[in-house]
């Protein structure tokens, strides 16, 4: 009888260890396939020959993940040069130093102080995925770029917004060694502020009530 129930305790114990086998093994391998099913997000992108080989890819592979730019905003942005990434608190002092400041919607402003009052002109987004900037944990902050950007359905200074955002970005795309492109990522030309500059006087046209106050 007791050998009996040592082989039956014996069998209970392999039949156990089995299950539990399997059931790590599955678990392990399905956790394997989810993680290989994810697609990469932010990706560094190779280094290229030249600026230009490096717009025309970023233009590429933003312009198939972005939705269009709505006509009510005027867009730029300055992107860090490929295998960089603008991080910690350096690059927060150099977003300070040219006047922005971090406030609402967790993203950063430029304003002045006018005639009618402080006026918001634009602002600033990361152009990483959620477009906010935590600083709470500053010291994990990996931005590949900088969305700028005048909603000009609030904005009532839109000729000042536009030539203060060309300066700023023209500012920090030479301090932090970066590149400049139209809205999201179109390659930046020599007539692309004057194609803004046409943009905004074709949506004040359409848009009376959007009046540039002559004054500061």
């Amino acid at each position: 009888m007791q050998h009996i129930q040592l082989v039956l305790l014996v069998a209970g114990v392999v039949i156990l260890m089995g299950v539990t086998f399997f059931a790590v093994k599955n678990r392990f391998f399905n956790h394997r396939s989810l993680v290989s099913l994810e697609p990469e997000q932010d990706a560094d992108i190779e280094a290229y020959e030249n600026e230009q080989e490096y717009a025309r890819v970023i233009h590429q592979e933003v312009s198939d993940k972005r939705e269009p730019v709505p006509s009510d905003f005027i867009t730029i942005s300055v992107h860090a040069k490929s295998g960089r990434v603008f991080t910690d608190y350096d690059f927060l002092q150099t977003l300070g130093a040219v006047g922005l400041v971090y406030g609402e919607h967790k993203i950063f402003h430029y304003e002045v102080k006018t005639e009618i009052g402080l006026q918001r002109l634009f602002s600033v987004a990361q152009l990483n995925n959620p477009g906010t900037f935590d600083l709470d944990h500053i010291h994990m902050l990996n931005c590949k770029g900088l969305l700028f950007f005048i909603d000009l359905r609030h904005c009532h200074k839109p000729v000042l917004a536009l030539d203060s955002m060309l300066e700023v970005a023209y500012q920090l795309a030479d301090e932090l060694d970066a590149i400049m492109f139209e809205g999201y990522a179109a390659p930046w030309q020599e007539d692309t502020p004057r194609a803004l500059s046409a943009k905004l006087d074709s949506y004040q046209k359409k848009h009376s009530r959007i009046v540039d106050h002559d004054g500061y």
